[in-house]
């Protein structure tokens, strides 16, 4: 798929509608369930009504959050703006979570299979933050000082520990 193309006014071209397909959907969006078909009837009212308040985001040509506000569009007149992912400092994984998991009413299940998911995902993270940590003291003499980002907020916790807690349970869980 070629790079989406945005004017001036946020507004992808003519062909926006294919990012409504479950394949140009960004697999960390598979983190977070989708609105229940009431919910998303709850957002194409509001989205009618008011318009749509807070753009799609896209990461590697594919919507990283935001498919339920387009699904919405979809059904309404309003044309959806798009804008794109910018890491700074967060992976793409923690923005998902960190947009949609506050915002959203999930059960004790979802959470519970959600700090499943989540657990391979701060496995995988801190094993990077290493190799990088592992680069900058070896460069150093061991002396390097690390960046405080909010991915380095785990220290000391296991992926499962960070989990619960992003999730809202228990450091100790």
């Amino acid at each position: 798929m070629s790079a989406a193309t945005f004017n001036n006014s946020g507004s992808i071209s003519a062909d926006w509608q294919k990012f409504c397909q479950p394949e140009n959907w960004h697999e960390k969006t598979s983190l977070v369930p989708m609105a229940s078909s009431s919910e998303l009837d709850s957002i194409t009212r509001d989205i009618a009504e008011n318009g749509l308040q807070n753009p799609i985001v896209l990461f590697e040509d594919k919507v990283l959050d935001g498919r339920n506000r387009l699904l919405a569009c979809s059904k309404t007149t309003v044309q959806p703006k798009f804008t794109h992912f910018h890491p700074n400092g967060i992976s793409a994984a923690d923005f998902v979570y960190s947009q949609n998991l506050h915002r959203r009413q999930l059960t004790v299940d979802q959470r519970a299979a959600l700090a499943a998911q989540l657990v391979p995902e701060f496995a995988a993270e801190a094993k990077k933050r290493q190799v990088e940590a592992g680069r900058n003291h070896g460069a150093e003499g061991g002396r390097g000082k690390r960046k405080l980002l909010p991915q380095n907020c785990g220290k000391g916790l296991t992926a499962a520990a960070q989990a619960a807690k992003f999730i809202g349970g228990q450091e100790g869980a």
